[in-house]
């Protein structure tokens, strides 16, 4: 093995755009060497052996490897492990932390890098005996590759599913340079092949009835000691078949309430926008610490200073969904080893563009040093039980060393070195996103004015679907109860209030290890399931120092959901067949009393249910340290008077839901 570390630089040479994966795919050359280029550093051959698919898979927050295996592989490191080398290894996890959004931008860099090194190799192989005008066009496309995205976002998503291109079922028909064509053997974007041994610590999870917390039913098993290739939704097999039906099926949306699909992972996506362009004094941490992750950290201590909670959610929040929208039993459902999946990287691509779409348009919303209290002390941000070289509780802020990825001076990465793309920023990136919506075009390496910014928010509001008087206008029927439900709250300046309208968010944390493995809530009305809440975890026995020291502590994270306009009219009209209509407190306990929950495994087995129907007993009452936190608030909405974007205003909180409702469902019963 080479004792020469692989260093993290990107592209250099020109900043060009990373394209959604359907983009990428028309463009032939560029097509061409990508799909080449992803299936030669997936072979074991492979050198340098750093940049190898499997070695880049090990350096995501993927942790039951032996800290002898990840030696082999980052051998060179500069500072190396915190003590002596043993079969355990703390991994380098930074989920439900401030470092989430930044850790993973060169993370996905590494496999850019990776892939146009081989590109420009493979390039200058296709075209060798070929004319200087053929070799150029291909050489220009391989240095103008960057890695692709998947946007799951897009309308698409919600009428098809996943994109036909992810499948395995596809064939990869290239077009080379001399005219002929090549079949690819396998589709190199629907599955990894596992090397021959793989790495120690690959772990099966079985189910048996020993574990009653486990998010699966008795008997079934994610094989991944034994599957020599990643799976998405495979069946209970150790030669399973894939279930993309129940991928599309949970993508799309076929009824015009459910928001677990597509419209749900797009509002979540939306509400990161509705942030004010500009905060209030000591405002700009909080707000990138609510952005940034499910465990919202300071939020205590942002409440006790009179702050605005905006309730706009995390990014963490649909990054986690969509892990197991695509897993089921599979690897994507387990941080322990979705790194090998390709699409991994396809879904963190389009999480770093929702990041650099967002610090585009909100640049001085940042980490710093910490957050202040109304005292003014410093509060810094901490990292529970560490990780691979960080000591358990380690306080973490913008110059925080982002391990393993070194730059070419051997020099960690750190959060302050990739924040924002645009051309001037001390540490380039050699990438850029680009985004045309309603004639605004948007490039995030470009520099922005002032005035553009208002501009560039109503556009990605619209881009993601938050259009406040569209939706007045297609679901909006004045009802009498709305202003009784009306608070003091005054618009923002140069703001005008939407009329006969009020959002409804319903804000809910759970336990992010409630079970032995990742699990999400469901909040249901009439039984269609309108919004998740999801935490992706690892199992009992990961060695992952970070999700270990979060399960002590009993962490628990945070997501919103916007409750669908349609199902607040359901709700609205409920309250107008009673005898007092215009009566708040009525509204109150009717818009209560309309939700039920429940909590599912991976798989769709559900583990326990809340409803205003039934009370649990003694026997199977759920944990009330397992019991989800959810409750309901509404707001005003308001737009402004030039641009158009929107906020909200004029909060008020209805209380808790489904207080003492929870009920466990046993083993043996689960279906």
């Amino acid at each position: 093995m080479s004792d020469i570390p692989y260093f993290i630089h990107g592209r250099p040479g020109g900043v060009y755009p990373r394209l959604e994966v359907r983009e990428l795919a028309k463009i032939n050359e560029q097509w061409t060497l990508f799909n080449l280029s992803l299936q030669r550093i997936q072979q074991a051959e492979y050198k340098p052996v750093a940049a190898k698919f499997i070695s880049l898979g090990l350096w995501d927050p993927w942790s039951s490897v032996s800290a002898l295996e990840i030696r082999k592989i980052r051998s060179g490191d500069p500072k190396g492990a915190p003590g002596p080398l043993s079969s355990e290894y703390g991994g380098y996890c930074n989920h439900a932390s401030i470092l989430f959004p930044t850790w993973h931008r060169p993370y996905v860099l590494a496999l850019e890098q990776s892939i146009g090194e081989a590109a420009l190799v493979i390039a200058g192989e296709l075209t060798e005996e070929l004319s200087d005008a053929v070799k150029k066009i291909w050489i220009t496309a391989a240095q103008q590759l960057r890695w692709p995205y998947w946007d799951w976002t897009d309308p698409s998503t919600g009428k098809e599913g996943l994109p036909a291109l992810l499948k395995p079922h596809v064939a990869v028909v290239l077009q080379l340079p001399n005219g002929t064509q090549k079949h690819l053997e396998y589709n190199p974007l629907a599955t990894y092949r596992f090397e021959n041994p793989r790495p120690d610590g690959f772990q099966n999870m079985e189910n048996s009835k020993d574990d009653g917390w486990s998010p699966f039913q008795v008997g079934q098993t994610a094989y991944f000691k034994d599957w020599t290739s990643t799976y998405r939704w495979p069946t209970n097999s150790l030669r399973p078949e894939e279930q993309y039906a129940s991928i599309d099926d949970l993508l799309t949306d076929d009824d015009k309430n459910n928001r677990y699909g597509w419209k749900s992972l797009r509002s979540n996506v939306a509400h990161l926008f509705t942030f004010p362009l500009a905060a209030g004094k000591d405002e700009d941490p909080f707000i990138w610490d609510e952005f940034s992750n499910t465990t919202f950290q300071s939020y205590k201590t942002k409440i006790a200073r009179g702050m605005k909670d905006y309730k706009a959610g995390s990014v963490e929040h649909p990054h986690n969904s969509v892990h197991l929208l695509l897993g089921g039993l599979g690897h994507m459902s387990n941080n322990d080893y979705a790194g090998f999946d390709p699409i991994f990287y396809l879904h963190h691509a389009n999480i770093d563009r929702i990041l650099a779409l967002w610090e585009y348009i909100y640049p001085n919303y940042w980490m710093g040093e910490g957050y202040r209290d109304k005292e003014g002390k410093l509060i810094k941000f901490v990292q529970p039980d560490g990780n691979w070289s960080e000591k358990p509780d380690a306080t973490v802020d913008e110059s925080s060393e982002l391990e393993p990825y070194r730059n070419d001076s051997n020099i960690y990465w750190t959060s302050n070195d990739v924040h924002g793309l645009q051309a001037d920023e001390g540490v380039k990136k050699w990438y850029t996103y680009t985004l045309t919506h309603n004639q605004v075009s948007i490039d995030v390496s470009k520099p922005i004015q002032e005035a553009d910014r208002p501009i560039y928010l109503k556009a990605l509001q619209d881009y993601f679907g938050l259009d406040i008087l569209a939706s007045r206008l297609k679901y909006g029927i004045s009802h009498p109860i709305i202003p009784a439900l009306r608070g003091n709250g005054i618009p923002p300046y140069r703001f005008e209030e939407v009329a006969d309208y009020r959002h409804f968010i319903i804000v809910a944390d759970i336990l992010e290890h409630a079970y032995t493995g990742s699990y999400r809530l469901e909040i249901l009305y009439n039984n269609i399931n309108i919004g998740v809440v999801t935490s992706l975890a690892r199992g009992l026995d990961t060695l992952c120092a970070g999700c270990q020291g979060r399960r002590e502590i009993k962490n628990r994270i945070r997501g919103t959901i916007a409750v669908h306009q349609q199902v607040v009219n359901q709700i609205y009209s409920l309250v107008e067949q009673s005898d007092q209509p215009n009566q708040e407190d009525v509204f109150k306990e009717v818009f209560k009393l309309a939700f039920s929950a429940q909590l599912v495994g991976p798989t769709g087995t559900v583990l326990a249910t809340a409803s205003n129907d039934d009370d649990p007993t003694e026997g199977n009452a759920l944990p009330e340290e397992k019991r989800p936190n959810i409750t309901i608030h509404s707001t005003s909405a308001a737009t402004h008077e030039e641009q158009g974007y929107c906020l909200f205003f004029d909060d008020k909180e209805y209380g808790r839901i489904l207080e003492g409702k929870w009920i466990a469902i046993p083993l043996e019963q689960r279906v």
